[in-house]
């Protein structure tokens, strides 16, 4: 199993109902799961699956869009320049704090969750 990976920002993103989360990429991971909750005790609700190996993607309902500094998951056909741990999370119209945690992924199993990092979208209430 990958070590777990350390979330080192959450804020809000560029446009209403964005949130920029960035971690540490870990080695050994195949990709990663973003999880989200609405108190920092969870529950935690996996809102994405990344597969940094081969691109493959899924999502919640509530996820209008995911996209990196270098590649983009959805929505459309993933294309990347590269290997990224930027994920701009567009769908949380609620204008509340979210909870975020990473959970890291290979073969052998998934890692334990990252530390947890509140993120607010604009224009609601910093955390």
């Amino acid at each position: 199993m990958p070590p777990a990976p350390t979330i080192v920002t959450g804020e809000a993103g560029g446009g209403s109902g964005e949130v920029v989360i960035e971690w540490t990429p870990v080695a050994g991971a195949a990709g990663y799961s973003v999880r989200v909750a609405s108190a920092p005790g969870g529950p935690y609700a996996e809102v994405a699956r990344l597969n940094v190996v081969n691109g493959n993607f899924t999502a919640t309902s509530s996820v209008l869009n995911v996209y990196s500094d270098t590649a983009v998951w959805y929505p459309g056909a993933y294309s990347s320049s590269g290997p990224s741990s930027l994920f701009t999370y567009v769908g949380l119209a609620d204008y509340s704090q979210n909870y975020f945690r990473v959970v890291a992924f290979n073969a052998a199993g998934n890692s334990a969750p990252s530390n947890t990092m509140c993120a607010a979208v604009y224009p609601g209430p910093a955390c």
